[in-house]
């Protein structure tokens, strides 16, 4: 009976404690939702405010930030440049304060990649800059049905170290007609200067193909990649590769991270670090 009664209080002062440390959500809107918007992100500043980043097919980007009351402090809206259909909301983090925006846009078929940097307290927007443009594909090459899976015109990603306010812009370039061209990576510290840059030099003459799989920003020291090397006619013949761009180095150093694996399995990776130990680790394999 003992046990019973115990059992029953612990049950009690659990169920107590989860809903005394249990978050009310309140929703509130001083007016209906923006009406066409194909994306929006919202991102919880340090500093209390929320920022909802999205396109509107109207008239472009917009950043409406709340205060901690969930009343509205500024509505920006910034007209774009390009064809509001071949704009892709690709990143939106905080960083010191500010909400930083990428747009991705492939207009006229030309990999562009945009940066807006809003205040976090006022909403405004504080800086717009290209940092990124690449020249239009002129000529496609064929590829087999396997390698469908791979084939990509263009890709960019943005990826932010969530220890630090350190982040990394990442470019891969399937059709590109120098195997060392087809990969860019930049570096950029808090205040949104270049660490480093380079274009990852194809680690082994004995892969014909290469593709980018995952990136990892390793603070204000360097950024990892890892990136799928294959041959088309060999089905066998493929790997994972691990390359490393330190601060303030032109080049890259790579590894050879796995086994050799089947070419035709879509190609995955993920880091993971950990803080305990302070080590990262790749987790690479093949799905099926």
């Amino acid at each position: 009976m003992k046990n019973i009664f115990l059992i029953f209080l612990i049950s009690l002062l659990s169920f107590l404690s989860t809903n005394a440390q249990r978050t009310d959500l309140i929703y509130s809107a001083e007016k209906l939702p923006e009406k066409d918007i194909s994306k929006c992100e919202l991102e919880i500043l340090t500093n209390g405010n929320t920022a909802n980043v999205g396109i509107n097919e109207s008239f472009g980007l917009f950043c409406t930030l709340y205060d901690t009351n969930k009343k509205t402090i500024a509505h920006t809206i910034v007209p774009v440049k390009f064809e509001i259909e071949n704009i892709i909301l690709t990143s939106v983090f905080e960083i010191n304060n500010e909400v930083v925006v990428m747009l991705y846009t492939y207009d006229k078929n030309i990999p562009t990649l945009s940066r807006y940097i809003f205040d976090g307290f006022t909403g405004k927007l504080k800086n717009e800059e290209i940092i990124l443009e690449k020249p239009a594909a002129k000529t496609l090459r064929i590829v087999s049905e396997k390698e469908l899976m791979y084939r990509v015109s263009s890709e960019i990603v943005v990826q932010k170290d969530p220890n630090s306010n350190y982040y990394a812009v990442g470019y891969f370039d399937y059709y590109a007609a120098d195997i060392n061209k087809n990969i860019e990576v930049i570096h950029y510290s808090p205040t949104h200067e270049i660490v480093s840059r380079a274009y990852l030099t194809h680690p082994d003459s004995k892969y014909l193909r290469s593709h980018y799989v995952a990136l990892y920003v390793n603070g204000g020291n360097s950024v990892i990649l890892s990136t799928f090397l294959y041959n088309v006619e060999k089905e066998q013949e493929s790997c994972f590769y691990l390359s490393e761009l330190k601060a303030g180095v032109a080049n890259f150093r790579s590894v050879k991270a796995a086994i050799e694996t089947k070419f035709y399995l879509p190609a995955e990776a993920m880091f993971i670090f950990n803080k305990v130990t302070n080590t990262l680790s790749s987790h690479t394999r093949n799905k099926n």
